[in-house]
């Protein structure tokens, strides 16, 4: 059987933009996300731990696999007004040098405390 982990972390008290990166420095690839907190303040991080592979799912989510009950017990369901309209984005860099990870990092810095 393959291991497999799923992780949630709550951003709590963040604004702004949330990055996320996954980077393996010893074939130079990797990739990159950022969002807005307030579309997306959770992230779901999936592994799937293999004896020779391994893979990895990090996804910006605004609510969790539980459904609507669980959403409302945790006090985190969100509503949208009657014709509310809402406009979210999610960018994703493609990193494939060191260089790439490094511009990425800096972009990182500018909004770490």
């Amino acid at each position: 059987p393959v291991a497999q982990a799923v992780f949630v972390v709550r951003m709590l008290g963040r604004i702004g933009d949330v990055y996320a990166c996954a980077y393996n420095a010893e074939n130079e690839l990797g990739l990159g996300i950022r969002f807005r907190y307030g579309m997306f303040p959770k992230i779901i991080e999936w592994r799937s731990m293999g004896s020779t592979d391994y893979s990895l799912g990090i996804m910006p989510a605004n609510c969790l696999a539980g459904g609507r009950q669980a959403e409302l017990d945790e006090g985190d369901l969100r509503y949208l007004a009657p014709f509310e309209k809402v406009q979210s984005g999610v960018e994703i860099t493609v990193m494939d040098s060191r260089a790439d990870f490094d511009a990425f990092m800096a972009k990182v810095a500018t909004c770490v405390k």
